[in-house]
């Protein structure tokens, strides 16, 4: 660790020196009083700025020069003359204003220099440092209470997963076993990549504070590649000495005689650093070797004790986002116990989730428990399926999924609960918008309907005085009376057929009379079929027993429904009869209506068959309503069909009573 100490009584030049300096350099803010602590914890590797701008700055330099001649002084100002009255007390001077590079190189400059100043002394210092052993170890070894102490850890830990208070009961038990006045404990911060004092007792606050130890030098790089304790008495003489001096100085600031590795599955997760024991007697080899075999199963627990937060935060997580969710949420394990019942689904089920956690399936509501354990048991899964409460009537879309894992076991099932009412109040109040729309054209089309046939009357009944004399329009004024009375009355009957019961007079008739009694219904009512119809009859004459003139109304209104989609010149209508078996003891008579260009855009042609529907000519009609109404009366089925872009065709099927040859 490149360690800087700043001595200045100006905190804009102290903010200025911070922002700017290279990250590979510590800055330890530096007064009299700060001064005083780096002299009594003997740090003897570093840069001093100095601010030549303070008064009496000479007289510091002098007594700290006597006090650590092994740091590298640096002098900061704005004048070239102080920086020559200071010459022999500074190694490098930095003229203000200054640019960062300009910074950097001065410090660079010299660090060089603390490495030449302070390796002949640190080799000197461990020439004299040996591993100290001595004749009480093994009473004072055997005095300890080892056993007690550890016993008493592991049964206070074995339930602690809170990571200060776990620390904090090792600190407690590290001072029992090793009576040290000073520690501390580091971990590796993941988002920084530095180790962090985490821990500690009898270290400066502020220093804790902002130390931070890197992993490619000091300490954690020696641990790292040696794997082993880390003893300021045993420390080699030998090897790179900027790096050995790194190391020394990072244990100076830590005031650590003795740093031990937190190494789990190969990898050094924190640093135990241990002060001088309080009674300065050394570090001995056995009580070393049983602290190391203890950190490491400190290094597991405090792995074990992230995974637990881990878990604990992904938790706490997940659930937040459950009882935010507009959705109810409901899950089950693989022993059928409810775990997982969130605030929404309690509010759509009128349940309290406090109590249904951990309860059996049993205690949801059917059939959404039935639906959970067909998923857990079987691998069903619902998708947004429509149910309705039993006794709030609330309308509900759920789906249900089942939960697997890595190995494609069960671990359960979860469903999904939506309270649609919203939903379904806004598609009523739209469905109900529109049919009051399609009712008002309804009416609109009925009125004008109406009307029309009035019209013709009406001019035919003003002219009539003056032209009765005139036989023409005598009789074309019969005709067309006769066709718009039809008309209207046609009309009504629709109206009423839709709306009232019908009363029918049923009779034994062929199929064939009937096709041809609703022909001759549409051109009487001034439609012309002449060369439009096709029949395709087939040879036997099915008997029905039917209503004539109603049954023959109903395929009036097919008629007429496709004939009025059919421009002029190109109308081709085609009516095919044939026998079919069925349930009838005779069988049934099919009767196919279609024409070869009416094609309607509906997904669904049943559609059709509503009165609020629109014809082909743009008309609003009850004809095929009434049709279906009359058909079905009679036993049969009126369908439609729509293959692809082929035209539309109707279907009938009614029961056959006999068949004539």
């Amino acid at each position: 660790m490149k360690v800087v100490f700043l001595f200045t009584e100006d905190m804009d030049l102290f903010e200025n020196i911070k922002s700017g300096l290279p990250e590979k350099y510590f800055l330890i803010e530096s007064n009299e009083n700060a001064f005083n602590w780096i002299h009594e914890n003997d740090l003897n590797r570093g840069i001093v700025l100095v601010d030549t701008d303070q008064t009496d700055v000479l007289k510091w330099l002098q007594d700290a020069q006597k006090r650590k001649p092994e740091l590298v002084f640096v002098g900061l100002g704005k004048e070239k003359r102080q920086a020559m009255l200071l010459a022999d007390y500074l190694y490098d001077f930095l003229l203000m204003p200054y640019e960062p590079w300009q910074l950097e190189m001065v410090l660079d400059r010299a660090w060089e220099n603390v490495v030449r100043k302070t390796d002949l002394v640190l080799n000197r210092q461990d020439d004299r440092l040996t591993l100290n052993k001595s004749s009480q170890e093994d009473f004072d070894f055997a005095s300890r209470p080892w056993a007690r102490v550890l016993s008493d850890f592991s049964r206070t830990v074995s339930n602690q997963l809170n990571r200060d208070k776990f620390l904090n009961l090792f600190i407690y038990a590290v001072k029992e076993l090793i009576p040290v006045g000073k520690l501390a404990v580091l971990l590796k911060d993941e988002d920084s990549g530095n180790f962090l004092i985490v821990a500690q007792q009898g270290l400066d606050p502020n220093i804790c504070k902002i130390l931070k130890l890197n992993t490619s030098d000091g300490i954690i790089a020696w641990l790292a590649a040696e794997g082993q304790i880390l003893n300021r008495s045993s420390c080699p003489a030998s090897g790179v000495s900027e790096i050995k001096g790194d190391v020394l100085q990072e244990m100076k600031l830590l005031q650590a005689s003795v740093c031990v590795p937190l190494i789990t599955q190969g990898k050094m997760k924190g640093v135990l650093c241990l002060g001088s024991k309080v009674t300065g007697t050394p570090f001995y080899e056995r009580e070393l070797e049983l602290l190391y075999s203890v950190c490491g199963h400190i290094a597991i627990a405090l792995d074990d004790i992230g995974l637990h937060e881990s878990l604990v935060n992904q938790k706490i997580y997940i659930e937040s986002i459950l009882q935010r969710m507009n959705s109810g949420v409901v899950a089950i394990d693989q022993s059928e116990k409810i775990t997982t019942f969130n605030h929404r689904a309690g509010e759509i089920l009128k349940k309290n989730p406090a109590l249904l956690i951990n309860r059996d399936l049993r205690s949801l509501i059917s059939p959404l428990g039935d639906m959970l354990y067909e998923t857990l048991r079987s691998g069903k899964d619902y998708h947004k399926k429509y149910l309705e409460l039993a006794e709030t009537k609330t309308p509900l879309e759920v789906s249900t999924y089942c939960m697997v894992n890595q190995a494609k076991e069960v671990l359960g099932s979860v469903m999904i609960i939506d309270d649609i009412t919203a939903r379904k109040i806004a598609e009523a109040e739209r469905n109900k918008a529109e049919k009051i729309t399609v009712l008002n054209r309804f009416v609109s089309q009925l009125t004008h309907e109406i009307k029309n046939p009035m019209v013709a009357i009406h001019t035919f009944a003003q002219l009539l005085p003056e032209k009765f004399e005139d036989e023409e329009f005598r009789t074309a004024f019969s005709q067309t009376v006769r066709q718009e009375v039809k008309r209207i009355n046609e009309l009504v009957d629709q109206l009423i057929a839709f709306s009232t019961p019908l009363s029918y007079q049923f009779e034994l008739t062929d199929i064939h009379s009937v096709i041809d009694q609703a022909i001759y219904l549409i051109e009487e009512q001034g439609g012309e079929l002449n060369g439009l119809v096709r029949k395709n009859i087939c040879e036997e004459y099915p008997q029905i027993n039917v209503d004539c003139l109603s049954m023959a109304r109903a395929l009036s209104y097919i008629i007429n429904f496709l004939c009025q989609g059919i421009p002029e010149g190109n109308k081709e209508l085609s009516i095919i009869t044939n026998l079919a078996e069925g349930e009838s003891p005779v069988g049934w008579i099919q009767i196919i209506i279609t024409d070869n260009i009416t094609r309607l855009g509906l997904e669904n042609p049943e559609k059709m068959f509503s009165p609020l529907e629109v014809s082909p000519d743009n008309t609003i009609s009850i004809g095929l309503p009434v049709s279906r109404k009359i058909i079905e009366d009679h036993g049969g089925t009126l369908q439609v069909y729509q293959v692809n872009s082929s035209p539309l065709k109707f279907g009938i099927s009614l029961p056959v009573i006999q068949t004539l040859v």
